[in-house]
């Protein structure tokens, strides 16, 4: 590497210091900068977030309700996807969430490209991480941290050392979500009756450096979903202690716990929206929100409901649409039931021949997420375990012990999920055997019942997977019905294939609603499979959303619909909906229909339950369009428990904005090459250098602009010939990427050529952006490159965005090792002018 004098070297930390005072905290917040503060020290291999204890725990997992499917079971490794009604109904909801640009279709590259993928970054000087993916390494270390030395990266305009890249294959650094599973499905769309790990599809990374030479960094950045190739931000910095007058963060923690989104409410960092996503060639796509809230210092990751792992199949954004109701849950423990667990060997004391018991029986129910706490039913010395078999309770093989305490949950029609949670602890006591035998403990497991509001019931919806003996029996298909009083019977493993049994007595009676007056219920949901709009919400309140993809169908009006289903009415009493607009950007004159039958109001009954609603959205090129339907309801006949009943729904409508952009022409003219400091070999004084200078569009071939020999002396300019242009008809369609690459050779007749730069070591490209009609140039560093006949750096690429109607000036520094009698590095500038008009 080219080696600093004395001089040199001061300078650069003295502009360090400099870019500390200067440059307000840009160079540091957005990587989680660690002053002095890590538990392995000097290279910082070991990475322990200690998030401390006063922070809020991570979100709980929230149970599916019976028959639903969750999003991670249909994703599968390689981008492909699973569709478990075998239709279109995952990719319409996919494509609703994500366009082109956000990452779906997702990548079909395999998952098992990430095995052993080379990750890097470069920071740019807007502080955005220039990340990238490219050949291979060989990651060392164990399945919970891996690690590779990497080449130095830039910083803007500054330079970090030795940097060591750590990585985290399905295990999330502040160890969330460790033991959760899911179901998994095949890609013939039908469950393969096996689960999978929910962290095994993320690889979280990290790295270590020398900022400057000077500040230790320690520095979280991103997760990448193997499967998707989607990325995702999963930690932000907490806490801050001033250097040189900047606010350096010393902790930080999960978005989980520390960020917040929609309604303050907080979210697992694979539910917040993803940042972007990585193409086959290694290269990330990081989202403008992403790019801009970085170079703000805003570290939250932004909640938009595009995350592919919101929801459900089938239903985009996994809130409750069911209607609401008021009840009443009782819950009681009626009995523990011994079915084959026999008294340990030498284990009675107490003279009589029957297995003793401690034990603990708990409910809690819920609505939302503000989970309660746990109420217990019954108990006998539940946290005894060291007592004498004669203080605890006996049941004898075959009988059973009644319990009897209960427990009321009372709702109030809230329009939010409900849960129940049942768990028990019960150990047998063996003294004489030198330990107890445990066959259940609290939350070991957790059984979930949730309220299915259009059936009025309570359903079963699984367990948390957590088991002491393995899996325990219920009836899957058990359903508690209004007015209904019905034993919820389980069977728990003990030890050695014995068994015992536990049963719940749960009632389910509602007020406010009857017979006489029910409560209705509503739901909307998207008609037909056109993937350029998508539906989501729930809860009463939906999104349709348009996106035009090309310049004919921006240009048209388009249609879109939804139905409207009404559950719950009372036959031959019809029940009126009533429409408005609002916040309209254009006219809303919603077309209803009855199956064929097209009809003036929406007016509901037992025989039109579900209504079409058709919108019209005109053509409005560049702008974007929103508008807002509400419907309420009319009980003319005050036939319906209105209270109870939902009051209105809302459907927003947007057609998202395309903007159709001119065709132009970019060139790339004027090349120019400075020699800085390369001297000739032998002192000859020739300064001959030859090149060939090559552009090449997206994935087309090189094609050589400039090839030429040129005489260029120390501090000495030399134009060269040539000029590229590229016409681009329409600049919003596509992606439109330019690429350039210079090989250039210091002639010496006395001895061997010395290579400056060699083409395709780098690739430097120009980069489109249809947003702002605007290049950007991108390289990605480390640019080092060295074989048989030298060695040569890019140092830098440097131009400032280059608009419409604009000429930028782009310029690449390289350095190259001069052998010989010289043998030091020296250092050439390679300039073009860079125009868009």
């Amino acid at each position: 590497m080219k080696r600093f004098s004395g001089l040199k070297l001061y300078c650069l930390l003295a502009l360090f210091s400099y870019i500390f005072v200067a440059c307000s905290s840009h160079f540091m917040n957005p990587y989680y900068f660690q002053q002095q503060n890590r538990r392995g020290q000097g290279n910082g291999d070991s990475l322990l977030p200690d998030w401390g204890g006063d922070e809020p725990s991570a979100p709980s997992e929230q149970p599916l309700d019976p028959g639903k499917i969750s999003m991670f079971s249909v994703i599968l490794p390689d981008g492909k996807i699973a569709e478990p009604n075998h239709d279109t109904t995952v990719r319409t909801q996919l494509t609703g969430k994500l366009s082109a640009e956000e990452g779906f279709p997702f990548g079909s590259y395999p998952s098992s490209r990430f095995t052993d993928w080379k990750f890097s970054s470069n920071f740019s000087s807007a502080d955005v991480p220039e990340m990238r993916y490219s050949g291979t390494v060989t990651w060392e270390g164990s399945d919970d941290e891996q690690w590779y030395n990497g080449s130095d990266a830039s910083a803007g305009s500054n330079t970090i050392y030795s940097m060591k890249y750590f990585r985290y294959c399905g295990k999330n650094p502040f160890n969330l979500y460790a033991n959760e599973k899911y179901d998994l499905y095949g890609e013939d769309g039908n469950p393969t009756g096996e689960k999978e790990l929910l962290m095994k599809r993320f690889v979280f990374y990290r790295f270590t450096g020398k900022g400057g030479g000077l500040v230790a960094l320690n520095n979280c950045l991103i997760a990448v979903d193997t499967y998707t190739k989607l990325v995702f931000s999963f930690a932000k910095p907490v806490a801050f202690q001033s250097v040189f007058g900047n606010n350096v963060p010393t902790k930080w923690a999960p978005v989980d716990t520390a960020s917040t989104g929609s309604g303050g409410k907080k979210y697992r960092f694979y539910q917040y929206d993803p940042i972007g996503y990585v193409t086959d060639d290694g290269v990330f796509h990081l989202n403008d929100t992403y790019k801009t809230k970085q170079g703000s210092g805003n570290y939250d990751p932004t909640y938009t409901e595009k995350s592919p792992y919101l929801g459900y199949v089938g239903n985009a954004s996994g809130e409750n649409n069911s209607y609401v109701i008021s009840g009443t849950l009782t819950v009681k423990a009626k009995y523990l039931k011994n079915i084959s667990v026999t008294d340990g060997t030498s284990d009675n004391f107490d003279g009589l021949d029957e297995p003793e018991f401690i034990y603990g029986i708990r409910s809690r129910s819920y609505e939302g997420t503000a989970v309660s706490h746990w109420d217990v039913l019954s108990a006998h010395k539940p946290n005894q375990p060291g007592i004498m078999p004669a203080a605890a309770q006996h049941i004898k093989k075959g009988t059973s012990l009644e319990l009897g305490e209960s427990k009321e949950y009372k709702f109030e029609g809230a329009k939010v999920q409900r849960t129940l949670e049942l768990d028990a602890r019960v150990t047998e006591i063996d003294i004489g055997a030198g330990s107890n035998d445990e066959i259940t403990d609290y939350e070991k497991p957790v059984i979930y019942l949730r309220y299915d509001g259009f059936s009025q019931s309570w359903k079963p919806a699984g367990t948390n997977d957590t088991y002491i003996n393995g899996p325990i029996v219920f009836d899957e298909n058990f359903e508690l019905p209004v007015g209904q009083v019905k034993d919820f019977v389980i069977t728990l493993r003990a030890p050695e294939g014995q068994q015992m049994e536990l049963c719940y007595e749960l009632s389910w009676s509602t007020s406010g609603g009857s017979s006489e007056k029910p409560a209705f219920g509503v739901r909307a949901q998207k008609n037909g499979d056109d993937a350029q709009y998508g539906f989501s919400g729930d809860n009463g309140v939906y999104t349709v959303e348009y996106r035009d993809t090309s310049d004919e169908s921006a240009r048209e009006a388009k249609t879109v619909s939804f139905a409207l289903n009404v559950f719950n009415l009372k036959a031959g009493i019809p029940l009126k909906a009533v429409y408005s607009t609002e916040k309209a950007d254009f006219p809303l004159n919603p077309v209803f229909k009855a199956e064929d039958t097209v009809l003036a109001n929406p007016i509901f009954s037992t025989e039109n339950a579900v209504i079409d609603v058709s919108l019209s959205l005109p053509a409005k090129v560049g702008s974007e369009q929103n508008g807002k339907v509400i419907f309420t309801f009319t009980d003319e006949n005050s036939a319906y428990d209105m209270p109870n009943s939902p009051d209105k729904i809302e459907i927003n409508v947007i057609r998202r904005a395309y903007k159709i952009i001119p065709a132009a022409e970019l060139s790339i003219s004027n090349p120019r090459l400075k020699n800085i400091s390369i001297k000739d070999s032998h002192l000859s004084s020739k300064y001959q250098f030859a090149y060939t200078l090559k552009t090449a569009y997206n994935n087309e071939d090189w094609k050589p602009f400039s090839n030429s020999t040129k005489t260029v002396t120390i501090n000495e300019e030399a134009s060269l010939e040539g000029e590229y242009t590229w016409s681009v008809d329409e600049p919003h369609n596509d992606k439109h990427v330019v690429r350039l690459s210079a090989e250039i050779w210091e002639e010496d007749t006395i001895s061997a050529n010395d290579v400056i730069i060699k083409h395709g070591k780098p690739v430097i490209e120009l980069r489109y952006d249809s947003l702002t009609d605007s290049w950007s140039p991108f390289l990605n560093l480390s640019a080092y490159f060295e074989d048989n006949d030298g060695k040569w750096e890019v140092k830098s690429v440097s131009m400032d965005t280059l608009t419409r109607g604009n000429k930028r000036r782009m310029t690449i520094s390289i350095s190259a090792y001069i052998w010989e009698s010289v043998k030091d590095w020296g250092d050439m500038e390679l300039s073009f002018d860079v125009e868009w008009k």
